[in-house]
């Protein structure tokens, strides 16, 4: 397997890679009635999405998919993808859709390019800058920067 096209979460301003999430009534097309394909080696489960964190709450901003028929969410209907080549059939773009996430986040930047894995989705622990949100049906209700703690585990590693 390759390395995966990784989902994206604007905070404060800033894009961030999503590299991890615990919790329940996360953001999945199967909610809204799409099956996704596989896309590439690069995106086996036929999707990405762009996340945002602002005012306190967590939104659904963009969504790439590879579906039959696509379907309305949030009153946005997908545009099909005519650019060659195509890698997503459907883009959703300004959804604006709040979920009622309950759980954390973690997200990251400043990827280590010595610690590439060529298979699944980078880890935490590959990034300099980690950074945990905490969300309780759909609200953040805590932050807490754990790049020390990837740190002192790449260290281990040594």
């Amino acid at each position: 397997m390759t390395g995966q096209i990784p989902d994206l979460v604007e905070y404060n301003g800033i894009e961030y890679t999503l590299v991890g999430y615990k919790g329940k009534k996360f953001f999945s097309p199967l909610d809204y009635d799409m099956k996704p394909r596989i896309t590439s080696t690069a995106c086996r489960r036929g999707f990405v999405v762009k996340y945002r964190c602002s005012n306190e709450s967590l939104t659904v901003e963009k969504l790439e998919i590879n579906v039959e028929k696509a379907k309305e969410i949030n009153g946005v209907k997908g545009t099909k993808n005519t650019e060659e080549p195509i890698s997503f059939q459907y883009c959703y773009e300004n959804l604006n859709l709040e979920i009622p996430f309950s759980g954390k986040l973690l997200i990251a930047s400043d990827f280590i390019n010595e610690m590439y894995v060529h298979m699944g989705f980078q880890r935490a622990i590959a990034f300099k800058k980690v950074i945990e949100l905490k969300f309780k049906e759909g609200k953040l209700i805590s932050t807490k920067d754990i790049s020390s703690e990837m740190k002192k585990k790449r260290e281990k590693m040594k």
